[in-house]
C-alpha cells in the first residue's frame, strides 16, 4: 500500500497506462477554459479515446505542487494550503472510466466517489 498521496496517484497512473488509459494531472492549474487538445493527444498516442484528467488550482496561481511529503498543496499568494479534492474528468463516452478510476483510487487508500451520471465527475478527495 503506497504511503503518501504521491505515491498512490503513481500507482493509479501507472495501472491506467498499463490498460490503455491516457491521463493528464495538470498542476499548473485551470486557465478557467476549456481545453480538450491535451486529452486528446494523450488519448491518440495511447491509441484510443479513453482518458481521464484534471487540473490542480488555479492557473492564476500558479496551479499545484507535490510537497517532499508527497502531499499535494496549492500554490498561491496566501501560502500553499493542501489540495483537499480533485475533480477528474472522463471521456463520458466510456463511463466504465469512472467507475475504474473510483476503484483505484479506493484500492490504494484514498476516498473517491462518482455519482453515475455521465455529466458529473470524479471527485477524489484526500
Amino acid at each position: 500500500m503506497p504511503t503518501t498521496d504521491r505515491e498512490a496517484f503513481e500507482a493509479v497512473f501507472a495501472n491506467l497506462t498499463a490498460n490503455g488509459i491516457a491521463w493528464v494531472l495538470n498542476l499548473r492549474g485551470s486557465t478557467g477554459v476549456r481545453d480538450w487538445d491535451h486529452r486528446k493527444v494523450k488519448a491518440a498516442i495511447n491509441g484510443a479515446n479513453r482518458w481521464v484528467s484534471a487540473h490542480v488550482g488555479s492557473d492564476d496561481l500558479g496551479g499545484a505542487h507535490w510537497d517532499r511529503n508527497g502531499k499535494l498543496r496549492e500554490n498561491g499568494y496566501c501560502g500553499t494550503d493542501p489540495v483537499d479534492e480533485i475533480f477528474f474528468s472522463f471521456n463520458h463516452e466510456h463511463p466504465d472510466l469512472a467507475d475504474r478510476l473510483v476503484a483505484l483510487f479506493r484500492a490504494v487508500g484514498i476516498k473517491a466517489d462518482w455519482s453515475g451520471s455521465i455529466y458529473d465527475c470524479v471527485v477524489v478527495s484526500l
